[in-house]
């Protein structure tokens, strides 16, 4: 049975003995009949993910309402997956020619777009979008790997931090309206590291974070989210331009994981906690409230698992009840009706993942 609910204005849902605020209508996502996965999030609502035909993965465009809206793959190459949006609607992502051969793309449902490749670049992949239409991710160089800001006119690689050595390498992970870019360097260690094509530096971390940090999402007053190990599980932490904080994390869920688009303009942060028995639940952190658990702040009946994005409205990206869904702000013009799904209905989005793991390179 299909079960629907108009949400008022304010809400109060009694979980676990106390009274939490509804304060998101839970909008499940329209996905291609195959199911898929997603990656990215606008200011629209609108949302980039990919899904398999049986033979190769195909990009699409997103939303609550409409229909999913196939990105065509560029020309020569057989597959696409579609890993960040921009507020025009413009897609980046990475497509591949079926022999292990990748490329950065930038399309819309018109057509889309191979980033040039630099001279003696063998390889590249495009992970973020800003409004300007500019891309950051990589370019692979023989197994060097070097942070770019690119266009489909040209790609300009980012220099190395100071004190690089011959083997450094850049991720590029997130890049802002002024075209900062955020994301992972390595030089016998990974560190973080932020800058624009006229230099680059690497980002302090919290005393917390004793190995492994992982850049992932920054916003365009250049603050940045990521993760660390801190010994024994990751944590969370937020830069605020001159220093880093660890995020405290979920109360019961200590293992931390923060994706691409996890930071907005407010400074809000949402991630993925993990428990011992690596059960999910997602959460959303902020200055003022500090860490919470998203399946309080929902009607009852869903179970928020994963917090994929937010954009600077406040909608979220999510994973819940084993489907992929945007999280509206009570109040937001175009909130409505939340519909809990049929049972099952979901279940080949964990085989699409696992396919989808196959087809892309290593990455750390």
């Amino acid at each position: 049975m299909r079960i629907s609910r108009v949400l008022p204005l304010v809400m109060a849902v009694a979980i676990g003995g106390r009274l939490y605020a509804t304060t998101f209508t839970v909008l499940p996502l329209i996905m291609p009949a195959g199911g898929g996965s997603v990656q990215g999030l606008n200011n629209n609502g609108q949302v980039v993910g990919w899904t398999s035909n049986g033979s190769n993965f195909q990009a699409y465009l997103l939303s609550t309402t409409l229909s999913p809206v196939l990105i065509p793959t560029p020309a020569g190459y057989v597959n696409a997956v579609g890993l960040g949006i921009n507020d025009s609607g413009i897609v980046v992502g990475r497509a591949d020619d079926g022999l292990g051969h990748s490329i950065a793309f930038v399309g819309t449902p018109g057509g889309s777009t191979a980033l040039p490749l630099p001279a003696n670049a063998t390889a590249s992949d495009g992970q973020a979008i800003n409004n300007s239409g500019q891309v950051t991710g990589e370019v692979s160089f023989g197994g060097l790997y070097y942070a770019y800001v690119g266009t489909t006119g040209g790609v300009t690689l980012l220099p190395l931090p100071a004190g690089a050595g011959s083997t450094a390498i850049t991720y590029g992970y997130a890049i802002n309206t002024s075209g900062q870019v955020a994301g992972d360097y390595y030089n016998g260690v990974y560190q973080p590291f932020t800058g624009t094509t006229a230099g680059t530096s690497v980002v302090p971390l919290p005393p917390e974070c004793v190995s492994d940090p992982a850049a992932r999402s920054m916003n365009d007053l250049g603050q940045i989210a990521g993760y660390c190990s801190n010994g024994t599980h990751n944590v969370g932490f937020l830069y605020n331009g001159t220093s880093s904080a660890a995020i405290p994390t979920l109360p019961g869920y200590g293992e931390v994981v923060i994706t691409q688009g996890a930071i907005n303009n407010s400074g809000t942060v949402v991630g993925i906690g993990f428990d011992a028995s690596f059960n999910r639940a997602a959460w959303m952190w902020d200055s003022t409230n500090g860490i919470q658990a998203l399946s309080n702040l929902v009607p009852a009946g869903w179970d928020v698992q994963a917090a994929l994005g937010i954009n600077n409205n406040g909608q979220i990206l999510a994973q819940a009840n084993s489907q992929y869904v945007l999280l509206d702000p009570v109040g937001r013009d175009g909130g409505g009706a939340a519909t809990l799904p049929e049972p099952g209905t979901f279940g080949l989005i964990g085989p699409m993942l696992i396919g989808l793991a196959g087809w892309q390179r290593s990455r750390r």
